[in-house]
């Protein structure tokens, strides 16, 4: 994910894509020349143990299924 912060309103703008053009959702601005910058990461130490938790079931699950 990319993130660029408006030069007119400041906000910040996501995408996907680097290249193309790129307008400021909110104002509307052409931001197309910004410098790209990394996106905040948001910790989540609960989701990443569920799922390592899922997996390790999932795995199990299938590991009965093949022994009946």
């Amino acid at each position: 994910m990319y993130k660029k912060v408006c030069t007119e309103c400041s906000k910040p703008s996501y995408s996907s894509c680097e290249t193309g053009t790129w307008l400021c959702p909110v104002c509307g601005t052409d931001i197309t020349r910004v410098n790209l910058q990394a996106p905040e990461t948001r910790s989540m130490p609960g989701r990443l143990e569920y799922m390592a938790a899922g997996f390790q079931k999932e795995t199990s699950l299938s590991t009965e299924r093949e022994l009946v």
